[in-house]
């Protein structure tokens, strides 16, 4: 069924199912879950662009190109229902067909391909990717599914482009809203200006591009590339002054998304710093906020973005409620996919569907035994908000956001206890205490390639530290062969973006400034193959750690996938043995940054509970 339970509560789903949201997520992951997805690019390297016969002419010709060799096209963002600002005149320009031997009246607003082609003529750009046109649109089956393929990897389009544009609607009134603008963008806005200043954002962010789901895809994956048209009719000019960061082009404004987003954001933030926000200030930033806010600026270091991306997904207008589905998976870089079409035939969840997909992902709900429950009167954005877990550690030279992102568990998938993964399980044993280190650092031979001579001095000191004891001395010998590897330049145990590196980084600093250490050994073993930066207030005796290197796009497909890496400190079932049943029972407690070793040993199956709410059965 097409209906759409987004605003529905979690509460009023299982009620009207008249079943505990953990079996029916369940049911979904039986009927629904779809492979891994492996995007054909085959859309890509045949994609269909558009060009201009002549300056000012009202006729596209179709040519084909690969989007992996040619980057130098508009890949144009446009809402398919005009705004209140805009003509809704079409059929003044002509398409060529597919086979290009003829040619019909294009049902495009004329407004969208005037504007765009101001926009081409005055960058150079020759080519425009348009979905309207570039995509068929017929119902037959084999176009049916031709486009079903094309919108699996339409956010690609708007990835691989040097030219994302989107066309916004509302234009600019007047001089003074162009100054305004000017002065937001600057950051030179007075006291006085700010009440002016936010009813034009409010005014600007809530015009209708900003309102659908497929855009909000479109600007998301365009990236730091997106260009944004603002209407200027007028011809009111920007000063030579920000050009950097406000254009001029006839009969528009641009200025780069990712800008005007941060912007826009430190401006409401220092709203709500400075003045006394009443009712209407307050719902006038959280509008805004909700259409462009920044998520590195909003957002803790600490969370993921996935909570948010999807609560910007559902509030936004789609034409087809069950495409939020791959939107969210192409927004949050899913491989793990459902089966939209089965799914809504068969009458399941919407809401529940999305739920489903985010924890066969990986996404992590903090079922901490020291939770007080949620409550399930929420809506499925709001529910993760309240449960994903909050306390990620990321490593101090790469964004955290980022990294964040590839928080997620390995292989996992749902049963009636909870959510299974496979990783390795660390028994905590001896603390080092580095602050007792000898403050004369040891010599070090060469100049490392990842790491500094200081980083290197210290891994030293616990390498040496390590072998005093017959249990720690093969990790001695590992971190001892990785530095010989970093002094030469080959280095092993290397995957995606180098986690081992940031980790041996990231022990090192610790060492630097006096922390606790903990080593680990797996359950079987009474060996010590990790070590793991300590918080003194910590009480936790285990570690579960799980790593996969993402899947390498082929020349045949495209993985969508992101470098997966978990290590957080995890507590036992209540009252079982510290060794735990097989498969154990875990409960996060929090992150818990380390070097682990564990070539050879295989990966054992645990089980993360469902959170207590999820698998009540209601009355």
């Amino acid at each position: 069924m097409d209906y759409d339970d987004s605003q529905e509560t979690l509460l009023q789903i299982s009620r009207r199912y008249n079943q505990p949201i953990a079996s029916l997520l369940l049911n979904i992951q039986k009927e629904g879950h779809s492979k891994r997805q492996k995007l054909s690019t085959g859309f890509l390297k045949h994609l269909q662009c558009f060009r201009f016969e002549s300056p000012g002419s009202n006729l596209l010709l179709r040519e084909w190109i690969s989007a992996f060799d040619n980057s130098n096209y508009v890949a144009l963002s446009y809402t398919w229902q005009p705004s209140n600002y805009e003509d809704q005149d079409s059929h003044g320009f002509d398409i060529q067909n597919r086979a290009r031997d003829a040619e019909f009246e294009s049902p495009v607003r004329d407004s969208v391909f005037e504007r765009i082609a101001s926009y081409m003529t005055f960058h150079g750009v020759e080519l425009l990717w348009i979905d309207r046109h570039s995509i068929k649109q017929r119902s037959d089956r084999e176009s049916k599914l031709e486009k079903k393929r094309a919108l699996e990897c339409m956010d690609w389009v708007y990835k691989q482009s040097d030219h994302p544009v989107a066309l916004l609607g509302r234009p600019l009134a007047s001089g003074r809203e162009l100054e305004l603008l000017k002065m937001i963008l600057m950051d030179e806005l007075e006291y006085g200006d700010f009440n002016e200043a936010l009813e034009l954002l409010y005014s600007i962010t809530n015009d209708s591009w900003w309102q659908r789901a497929w855009t909000f895809q479109e600007n998301y994956k365009g990236g730091r590339n997106m260009t944004l048209l603002i209407p200027n009719p007028e011809g009111y000019e920007a000063p030579e002054e920000v050009s950097v960061i406000l254009k001029n082009i006839p009969g528009e404004v641009c200025v780069n998304s990712v800008v005007f987003s941060s912007r826009l954001t430190e401006f409401c933030g220092k709203v709500r710093s400075t003045l006394s926000p009443g009712g209407e200030i307050n719902h006038m930033i959280d509008s805004i906020l909700s259409s462009t806010g920044r998520y590195n600026l909003l957002l803790e270091e600490s969370q993921t973005m996935s909570p948010t991306v999807i609560a910007a997904v559902e509030k936004r207008g789609v034409a087809n409620v069950w495409d939020r589905l791959p939107i969210i998976g192409n927004c949050c870089s899913y491989p793990v996919r459902m089966d939209s079409e089965k799914l809504r035939d068969r009458g399941h969840s919407l809401s529940l569907s999305m739920l489903t997909m985010c924890l066969l992902n990986g996404e992590i709900l903090n079922n901490a035994l020291s939770n007080e429950r949620v409550s399930l009167n929420l809506t499925i954005s709001s529910y993760l908000k309240a449960r994903t877990f909050k306390k990620i550690s990321s490593p101090e030279e790469v964004k955290s956001l980022t990294f964040n992102k590839g928080c997620r568990f390995v292989h996992a998938r749902l049963n009636e206890s909870g959510v299974s993964t496979r990783g390795h399980l660390w028994k905590l044993g001896r603390t080092i205490h580095t602050g007792r280190f000898s403050s004369r650092r040891p010599w070090v031979q060469k100049q490392g390639h990842g790491l500094s001579p200081v980083q290197r001095q210290c891994l030293t000191q616990l390498c040496q530290e390590l072998r005093e004891s017959a249990n720690s001395r093969t990790l001695a010998k590992c971190i001892t062969m990785y530095l010989k590897g970093d002094a030469n330049g080959k280095v092993d145990f290397q995957f995606g973006e180098n986690y081992m590196q940031m980790m041996m980084i990231e022990v090192a600093e610790a060492i630097a400034a006096g922390k606790k250490l903990r080593l680990g050994r797996l359950r079987d073993s009474r060996e010590s193959m990790a070590v793991f930066i300590w918080d003194g207030h910590r009480t936790g005796d285990f570690v579960f750690t799980s790593s996969r290197a993402k899947k390498d796009d082929h020349e045949d497909f495209i993985s969508n996938d992101v470098d997966n890496h978990v290590s957080v400190e995890v507590n036992g079932e209540p009252g079982v043995d510290q060794d735990f049943e097989n498969p154990p029972l875990l409960y996060v407690n929090r992150w818990a940054l380390g070097i682990c070793f564990f070539v050879g040993c295989e990966r054992v199956m645990v089980t993360f509970p469902w959170p207590q709410e999820l698998a009540e059965t209601l009355v």
